[in-house]
């Protein structure tokens, strides 16, 4: 990991010494001057000074002990600022012990001791060690917290920095706004320290992809350095190209361009993150495509950090990195290889194998042997790096946050995704590779669809005291090693623990946790499932097809997309069969566009079927059933409602199953409920005053007073859903199910949430999705978009009584708004709910994910428990959804399943209404 420009707080103590003595007069005098010479960068003469005071300390018999540990300590400052940070160590470690020996631990000299020395511990990337004395102090700065809150927020400072480092965001971000409040009560907004903390900060938003927030710290972090202390400080300047990262991430390179123009580097070496600071000016470079400027300043930046931090430390091993990227840019493939061989070694040697860092360089070294054509060579390494990859997912992914998953993924989407550029390179020669591309995909596609809250929940909840005892310890062990990982060799040596032993115990647990509950054993239970596996599920007329989605590669950078179809049968041999679709961009565009045009405009198409099936169709042509896994704009269309040549339509032919991952063919099946109970919801009273005695509860989603700029909205109404609603009534009821009708009034947002799962929920109102969320408004349907922009759940959902009443009067600080989010509907409990029904306008829309699906309504019934989900993909026809629900429930109540159900009523509306846009507009998705 490199390290950042991240601001460190040493804590310096000012000592008054009595002058009753030559002595401690002369000593006085050199602590001064050793403390001017060092302000001026005079390190050796600064240091020759505090020696001889040192010297005077040791020698003096009268209070000399704490003289002795002030001096350490301020000989420790020195070669601190000096850059020398083991030598820093070696006198922290020494005034601490003088001062713990002589002084009482709670005192604030113990505290500032306690602070310096871990300030070299994280320069020194040993962050565990840091951390521990900062919590120390942290405690106990707490006792005198009132009589100096300055101190305090340091400490805090600091603490939050040892963890921003160490990845663990949320617990540092908190920290921080706890030390900017201490320091905007006692220093006030325009202070120095105060900016040291918004900068901080100002990182850790970068970090979370929160590119709005991170632009206003960094905006107010540089306005007070530019008071503070002037254009040309380095402070100044560091944060200017912290600005200037984020502007270029936004798109507004004019902007960027215009600070770049300020940031000298000349002044960036006064920094004590000097190199740091020319890594990232050298990134700022590499975004810009000024490869030779980048490659000046890696060059320059590489000897302060050979000196700093020495050869194998993390930030030496990224700028290597870095020069190598940009030589096979550059096609220099020798000059690339020295480089890149290399950081592999040298992350080997620091990391270990199980990190991401080495996996990473190990792929880049890969894509590069494969452009000097060494084949054999790039095979080990990409096999290598993607098998590290897959552990990575096992080992973090339970833990982290919703946000922290998404961009893990997203990380290890590119990943993947340079792998399967080179499946295309060598399927022919290698084809064995199209195994490991299927075997990676059916492993990681869909895993953000996961239900880690509600097995937390179901475990608390189940009364089983061993069960929650080796929950409680699985998670222990789990985040130990996740801690272990991401220390170097030399950090998890020192720590005297034993990764092995631990995994072994983990393992131990898991497997009996698989055994207790069957709930934790689907989520967390990891086989490793091939190819193979799947294949040897299939009957003679069946066929699986995993469609994948990525983005072609050209010397590690992203280009045009691709889409490949994988293609497995009973008749399957060595590997899958591998169709290639390489006009992905066109699929996206001209080609989904006139799919949906024809759909929404009932006009015949005799294109779509050419472009998104016609060369997959060739594989599984003597097939009945076909389980289809889709990703990217394959979730946009119901391959159903293709046209083949002879005018038949592919719903015709085959019986389409929809699968989020093929994986699941070979996955337990879960049986139905044994009870008929049904929960229908339709014909929601959209203008209705909302009940404002009831307090809108807010969750970390921050859901928030509405202000945006649409006006005087209108819902349409849907009378036709209460005919709807009574007509399934009337079927469930003469077939003795239990069943409730919400309808006007009732079909309310409070209503639907307090549903316990029933075997059937139906609702049929509108649903919505915005897909158009951008910066400039602050919140929208009640909504923070800062949390929306980056959370695709908060920006679909459902409609219910009040909704409109909700939106044009701008309030949605009361429960019962109308408002419905994709996220609040995650949290319902439908654990035992067979089948949900979205009988509503393009219930199907989302964020599509490349590798993952559609992030909307759909996903989140499923994560709320939900087996299967009926869904629109485009908006339906009231009086034919009326007659398709009928025959659908018709058939679901004679036995039939939810798939054959819902084919049976769509062909049984073709014979009437011939065109897709009638019949074709819902899927079902789930087991």
């Amino acid at each position: 990991m490199i390290k950042n420009t991240i601001k460190i707080l040493l804590i310096l103590l000012t000592a008054h010494c009595s002058l009753f003595t030559i002595n401690a007069q002369s000593w006085n005098v050199l602590i001064e001057q050793s403390q001017s010479d060092l302000i001026e960068k005079k390190f050796n003469e600064s240091l020759n000074k505090a020696e001889k005071a040192l010297k005077i300390a040791v020698d003096e018999k009268r209070g000399s002990k704490f003289k002795h540990a002030v001096t350490l300590g301020k000989i420790g400052q020195i070669y601190y600022v000096w850059g020398k940070y083991d030598k820093a160590v070696e006198y922290f470690l020494t005034e601490k012990n003088i001062k713990s020996s002589i002084l009482e631990m709670n005192t604030p000299s113990y505290v500032l001791t306690m602070n310096n020395l871990s300030a070299c511990y994280q320069y020194l990337g040993r962050y565990v060690e840091a951390e521990q004395l900062l919590q120390e102090a942290k405690y106990i700065a707490i006792e005198f917290k009132g009589s100096d809150e300055i101190l305090y927020s340091n400490v805090l400072h600091n603490l939050a920095k040892t963890l921003q480092t160490q990845g663990k965001y949320s617990e540092s971000e908190n920290l921080y706004h706890q030390a900017l409040d201490i320091k905007k009560k006692h220093l006030g907004v325009n202070d120095e320290s105060y900016a040291n903390s918004l900068f901080n900060l100002g990182l850790v938003y970068k970090a979370l992809g929160n590119n709005n927030r991170a632009e206003k710290n960094f905006e107010q972090a540089l306005k007070i350095y530019k008071n503070k202390l002037g254009d040309e400080n380095h402070y100044t300047q560091s944060t200017s190209l912290q600005l200037a990262m984020i502007s270029l991430a936004q798109g507004k390179k004019a902007f960027a361009d215009s600070l770049l123009k300020d940031i000298r580097s000349t002044q960036l070496e006064k920094s004590p993150d000097y190199a740091a600071s020319l890594y990232d000016l050298a990134l700022v470079q590499w975004s810009l495509k000024n490869y030779s400027e980048a490659s000046d300043l890696l060059n320059r930046a590489k000897i302060p950090i050979e000196q700093q931090f020495g050869k194998t430390s993390s930030i030496y091993a990224s700028c290597l990195n870095m020069l190598g990227l940009i030589n096979w840019i550059q096609s220099k493939y020798d000059e690339s290889y020295k480089y890149l061989s290399q950081v592999v070694i040298l992350r080997e040697l620091f990391y270990g194998e199980n990190h991401p860092e080495y996996a990473n360089s190990l792929l880049n070294l890969a894509g590069l042997l494969s452009d000097m054509k060494n084949n054999d060579l790039a095979d080990k390494y990409f096999n290598k790096a993607m098998t590290i990859n897959l552990n990575l997912i096992n080992i973090y992914f339970p833990f982290l946050s919703d946000i922290e998953k998404a961009r893990f993924y997203e990380n290890l989407k590119i990943r993947f995704d340079m792998f399967n550029n080179y499946v295309l390179v060598r399927k022919n020669e290698n084809p064995s590779l199209i195994s490991l591309m299927y075997d990676f995909q059916v492993a990681t596609k869909a895993i953000l669809l996961n239900t880690a809250l509600k097995v937390r929940k179901e475990i608390a909840e189940s009364g089983n005291s061993d069960l929650i005892k080796n929950y409680e310890l699985w998670k222990e062990y789990k985040n130990e090693l996740i801690k272990l990982y991401n220390l170097s060799k030399e950090e998890q040596a020192r720590t005297g623990k034993n990764i092995d032993s631990i995994e072994a115990l983990v393992n131990q647990i898991e497997k009996e946790l698989s055994e207790q509950s069957l709930t934790f054993a689907k989520e967390y239970e990891r086989k490793n499932i091939s190819w193979y596996d799947i294949q040897q599920k299939l009957n003679s007329d069946e066929a699986a097809v995993e469609i994948i989605r990525f983005n072609l590669f050209s010397k590690g950078s992203p280009g045009k997309s691709y889409y490949v179809a994988l293609v497995l049968t009973s008749e399957t041999k060595s590997n899958p069969d591998i169709v290639v679709l390489d006009y992905g961009d066109e699929l996206e565009t001209s080609y989904i566009s006139n799919y949906l045009n024809s759909i929404n405009h009932q006009i015949q198409d005799d294109e779509s079927y050419k472009y998104f099936w016609e060369k997959i169709e060739q594989k599984v042509k003597s097939k009945k059933k076909i389980y289809l896994s889709s990703d990217g704009v394959y979730n946009k269309i119901n391959i159903n409602t293709l046209r083949k040549p002879d005018k038949s339509y592919i719903i015709d032919s085959y019986d389409i199953n929809l699968l989020s991952n093929t994986a699941e063919l070979i996955k337990q099946s879960i049986e139905s409920s044994l009870s008929h109970t049904a929960m229908l919801f339709g014909e929601p009273d959209f203008k209705k005053v909302p009940d404002s005695s009831i307090p809108q509860k807010t969750d970390d989603k921050d859901i928030k007073p509405l202000n945006f700029d649409l006006k005087k909205i209108i819902i349409t109404e849907l009378p036709g859903t209460a005919t709807e609603i009574e007509k399934v009534y009337n079927q469930l009821t003469s077939n003795d199910w239990k069943s409730e009708k919400y309808l006007g009034e009732s079909s309310s947002k409070n209503n639907l949430k307090s549903v316990e799962s029933p075997t059937l929920l139906h609702i049929a109102t509108h649903g919505y999705f915005l897909s158009d969320v951008t910066s400039k408004k602050d919140n929208l349907f009640g909504i923070a978009l800062d949390k929306a922009i980056n959370d695709p759940l908060l920006r679909s959902g459902l409609l219910f009584t009040g909704a409109e009443y909700t939106i044009n009067q701008k309030i949605s600080d009361i429960e019962d708004n109308g408002i419905l989010t994709a996220y609040e509907v995650m949290n319902l409990d439908l654990s035992h709910t067979d089948l949900v029904v979205l009988s509503a306008c393009e219930t199907g829309l989302g964020d599509i994910k490349n590798g993952e699906g559609v992030y909307g309504l759909q996903r989140a019934f499923m994560i709320a428990g939900a087996k299967s989900v009926i869904m629109s993909l485009w908006r339906v026809n009231d009086l034919t959804t009326q007659e398709l629900m009928t025959q659908f429930y018709k058939n679901r109540l004679e036995g039939k399943s939810v798939r054959e159900s819902l084919k049976l009523a769509q062909k049984s509306i073709k014979t009437l209404y011939p065109h897709p846009y009638f019949w074709g507009g819902f899927v079902v998705i789930g087991n």
